[in-house]
């Protein structure tokens, strides 16, 4: 008899719009709710980072006309806790390919991956 164990995986997902990010995470729900129906999925909301740039738009003559941008990055966290895995190195195969497909379908999306067994 094989002995069951526990599977974590942790998704770090970072974007510049918020809306990628929702999309994202439903779309690893509902798939993840198909290949592992005992699977555990909980969202942690990491702080947003800014990211603020000023430009000069004529260095050499006018120092108060300046061009000023901003720039937003959103960052979650999921925490995919699976329970009585038989068989995890099938199941990381499986999850691999599923996660390399996320990464192929959403544009401006980087997600990088952890996992943990024990």
């Amino acid at each position: 008899m094989k002995e069951k164990s526990t599977l974590q995986i942790q998704l770090r997902m970072t974007s510049y719009h918020y809306f990628y990010l929702n999309r994202l995470v439903v779309l690893i729900r509902e798939k993840s709710k198909k290949i592992l129906p005992n699977a555990k999925l909980q969202q942690v909301f990491l702080p947003e980072r800014f990211e603020r740039y000023t430009l000069l738009r004529s260095p050499h003559v006018d120092k108060k006309a300046r061009d000023q941008f901003a720039r937003n990055t959103q960052t979650r966290l999921l925490n995919l806790t699976i329970n009585n895995v038989e068989n995890i190195p099938a199941t990381l195969r499986d999850l691999n390919i599923f996660f390399s497909y996320i990464n192929s379908c959403l544009i401006g999306v980087s997600v990088s991956i952890r996992t943990r067994s024990w």
